[in-house]
């Protein structure tokens, strides 16, 4: 079922281009102005923060909601990376639950870490 307010989650990829790539930053403002929701999983803020691209800070608008790993959807997020025939990294779990739970699509750099999920997600690919 699709929400009433459409959203959008950004993962790690989409995050470590949001400086470069005009297509994330348009998404970001066009949502932001509109008051769509932009959610961004905690795991994905970690690791596009750990490649030195973005600053945490820089995600800090009011219109961005970082969503935390908690203990009551960690076990949801360890099914979808135990599942899967291939590893999947925590920060791909962690956005294809939120993507499961709200219904919002994923915007992304690799479309096919997504692939082989025993669930579906929408998955955005940006275009390079």
């Amino acid at each position: 079922m699709r929400p009433d307010v459409p959203g959008v989650i950004l993962d790690a990829g989409a995050l470590r281009t949001a400086k470069a790539s005009i297509y994330v930053r348009t998404i970001i403002r066009v949502y932001s102005r509109s008051d769509r929701p932009i959610v961004v999983p905690s795991t994905a803020l970690v690791m596009a923060c750990a490649t030195g691209h973005i600053e945490a800070w820089e995600l800090d608008p009011p219109e961005i909601t970082v969503t935390a790993l908690t203990q009551t959807i960690a076990p949801a997020v360890a099914y979808l990376m135990a599942s899967v025939v291939r590893p999947v990294p925590i920060e791909v779990a962690h956005a294809a639950y939120e993507s499961s739970a709200t219904g919002y699509p994923i915007v992304t750099t690799d479309a096919g870490a997504y692939s082989g999920l025993v669930i579906d997600v929408d998955v955005e690919q940006l275009p390079n």
